[in-house]
């Protein structure tokens, strides 16, 4: 008669440990491939943004005979690129757009990257945070022809922008680029209030907000995707993706002093 008693199988305490070492081992190794693929799911998310945008920078050109948006006019007031473009990216018609910097009900996801640090300014909800800034230059010293940027900084003398026809090299200049800072009490970087860049430095550097640099603040514009590089809107509305400190974005310049995809020159 042929027994029914089933052998159990024990495993013993080492057995046990040397499993979890292993799965300990696999999960070591599959945790940055994981990490790096949703970072560059973000950064893809990230690229169409201001690939959208682009389509937006295209439409305003056409209705407005071939004129580019000013990065920011203090003149007006809380006015610049993206109260200008808002009607073409989804938005809705705001009262009094100059004196008007977007609550968390006007703002618009669109301009806001994935992989920012923060939804907010100055932990504010009525300082909704924009990750996109417009290469700019003051209006003074791009009509005098000692800066040379897409867009103007509306001070000094007008005029206070430029057609598209003007830029010589589209597919090589610099429209709307990235920056993320963390902390302080700045809100410079509030959507409907005009961001703009003026150079890679105070993109990327250590204190850097975009026009100027501030002890209080953070930069963590390297951070934001996959090797230390940002996304790039140029003027043609192609989207590229590059180390803001980069030859391929600086040319022969520096981050304080740019070339390149900064300026609208051709070759530099």
């Amino acid at each position: 008669m042929l027994s029914s008693k089933k052998t159990e199988v024990k495993f013993t305490l080492i057995e046990l440990l040397v499993v979890i070492a292993i799965i300990g081992i696999l999960a070591s190794l599959l945790l940055p491939s994981l990490k790096s693929a949703r970072g560059a799911a973000r950064q893809a998310s990230c690229m169409n943004n201001q690939k959208q945008i682009g389509i937006a920078l295209q439409l305003y050109y056409d209705d407005s005979n071939g004129e580019l948006p000013y990065a920011k006019n203090p003149i007006i007031g809380a006015y610049g690129w993206e109260d200008q473009l808002r009607g073409y990216m989804g938005g809705s018609t705001l009262a009094n757009p100059a004196v008007t910097i977007w609550n968390e009900e006007q703002a618009l996801e669109l301009l806001r990257c994935p992989s920012a640090k923060e939804k907010t300014c100055a932990g504010r909800d009525d300082r909704q945070r924009i990750s996109y800034g417009m290469a700019a230059g003051d209006a003074n010293r791009i009509n005098d022809g000692s800066k040379d940027r897409f867009a103007y900084h509306a001070v000094g003398t007008a005029p206070y922008t430029r057609t598209i026809d003007s830029i010589e090299d589209t597919s090589g200049t610099l429209a709307i680029t990235e920056i993320d800072y963390t902390g302080g009490s700045r809100w410079d970087y509030s959507q409907g209030l005009g961001s703009m860049l003026l150079e890679p430095e105070f993109q990327a550097g250590p204190n850097g907000i975009g026009y100027t640099t501030n002890t209080d603040t953070t930069n963590t514009t390297f951070d934001l995707h996959n090797n230390q590089k940002v996304n790039n809107l140029l003027a043609d509305g192609h989207v590229e993706a590059h180390n803001p400190y980069s030859s391929a974005v600086i040319g022969s310049g520096t981050p304080a002093n740019p070339q390149g995809m900064w300026t609208t020159a051709k070759g530099d």
